[in-house]
């Protein structure tokens, strides 16, 4: 019953009609992956969601830090051979699977040097640990009706945005 259910919301909160939204400022694309996605500090991911470009998501707000990172989908959603659910579990491996290189993208971002031996990176990864995150928009890497892999634009909060979080953590 609790999987029935877990699928259930998965599938309520996965849409398979994403569009890709790409800046006009091209110093923000990401230069791997087929220049697909935005990588960076920015607005809050509803205005992404509602496919505002990504110049009026900038100018609206700097708490959300964006990456692009690699998900798979569960064995069972490609047992199940459900589009919906590869693409929901693919989006949920691309946030979890991948916290560790979230954290050091956004230390990356407030110290270019930064090293995941240091301590700096170990004070990061204690501030950032229950900080919101999630995903805004993802691609197959795979054929579109596979998502058995999948790059999703993903993103973590942190209030006061890399001012406020370089503060906190220093130089």
């Amino acid at each position: 019953m609790k999987n029935i259910v877990f699928v259930l919301l998965l599938l309520i909160f996965c849409k398979t009609d994403e569009q890709i939204i790409q800046p006009k400022n091209s110093a923000k694309l990401v230069e791997t992956r087929n220049n697909w996605g935005y990588s960076g500090w920015g607005g809050s991911p509803k205005n992404w969601k509602k496919k505002t470009n990504l110049d009026e998501v900038e100018i609206s707000g700097v708490d959300w830090y964006y990456t692009i990172t690699t998900g798979k989908a569960s064995h069972r959603s490609v047992e199940l051979k459900s589009l919906n659910y590869r693409l929901a579990t693919c989006k949920i491996s691309a946030v979890k699977d991948n916290i560790d290189l979230i954290i050091f993208e956004v230390g990356k971002s407030i110290h270019r040097d930064l090293k995941i031996e240091s301590p700096m990176y170990q004070s990061l990864k204690e501030e950032l640990k229950d900080k919101e995150l999630g995903s805004v928009e993802c691609k197959s890497l795979t054929d579109e009706e596979e998502f058995k892999s999948c790059d999703c634009v993903v993103y973590i909060k942190y209030e006061g945005g890399k001012s406020a979080l370089k503060k906190k953590i220093g130089d």
